[in-house]
């Protein structure tokens, strides 16, 4: 049997990484807005400095969003090796799994975009051919 005080620890964490992940895809989402603005802009940076902001603004959002429950991840850490598998439990591990496979994909895209703009940036410091 599961206990009352379990339950509304795993609802609370799934609670929590469902609004994780739901920022993890808009942050993926600007990264892959901020990669096509700059291809179209042919590396031009300036359009894209709101996008930047937007990017700062879910990393913050996901950061309080993890401080808000980081003692109930600790909890959950001691305590799911004694929790039975439930339903609830395992709709905790889906949304976990969807969190991790949305933040592979976000660090994927986020490190060709900096390959892109390193690319950009050692263009620009490169002297023209002559």
């Amino acid at each position: 049997m599961i206990s009352y005080n379990d339950t509304i620890l795993i609802q609370t964490l799934t609670g929590s990484f469902r609004r994780q992940l739901a920022i993890y895809v808009q942050l993926r989402d600007v990264v892959r807005q901020l990669m096509s603005k700059l291809v179209l802009s042919r590396g031009d940076l300036s359009p894209v400095t709101g996008s930047f902001q937007r990017k700062k603004e879910l990393i913050d959002a996901i950061e309080n969003e993890r401080n808000t429950v980081s003692d109930h991840i600790d909890q959950w850490q001691e305590r799911k090796s004694d929790i039975r598998r439930t339903a609830d439990v395992e709709q905790l591990e889906e949304v976990l799994q969807k969190v991790t496979d949305t933040v592979q994909e976000f660090l994927k895209d986020e490190d060709q975009l900096r390959t892109y703009i390193e690319g950009i940036i050692s263009r620009n410091q490169t002297p023209a051919s002559q």
